[in-house]
């Protein structure tokens, strides 16, 4: 209950008026900051959500390239991977192999 009788004694006392004018200046400080400024805490935390996104996004190009560079890898060192590669991928056919052309009609 004491702490009450302060709160309102310094709200009705005799500096009244500076402790008014303290906690508008306050409040409007507390609102251009986070509202107004060009550095507005609103502004910090979306940067903050972009940034953990964009992270996330690297980290998932990091583990493709890994997957690419492990198959480049395999398709320079590994004849009959690249021959298999070839022949799936490009309709590729080593001499005397029977080709069938099929008619998609």
């Amino acid at each position: 209950m004491e702490k009450k009788s302060r709160l309102s004694g310094l709200w009705k006392g005799d500096n009244s008026s500076f402790v008014k004018y303290a906690v508008f200046i306050t409040a409007a400080f507390f609102i251009y900051i986070v509202f107004i400024s060009d550095d507005n805490l609103i502004r910090l935390v979306r940067s903050e959500v972009e940034y953990r996104r964009q992270l996330t996004r690297i980290d998932e190009c990091r583990q493709e390239l890994k997957i690419l560079d492990d198959k480049i890898k395999m398709l320079s060192t590994d004849r009959d991977t690249l021959e298999e590669v070839a022949r799936e991928r490009f309709h590729f056919a080593a001499p005397g192999d029977d080709v069938y052309l099929l008619d998609r009609d």
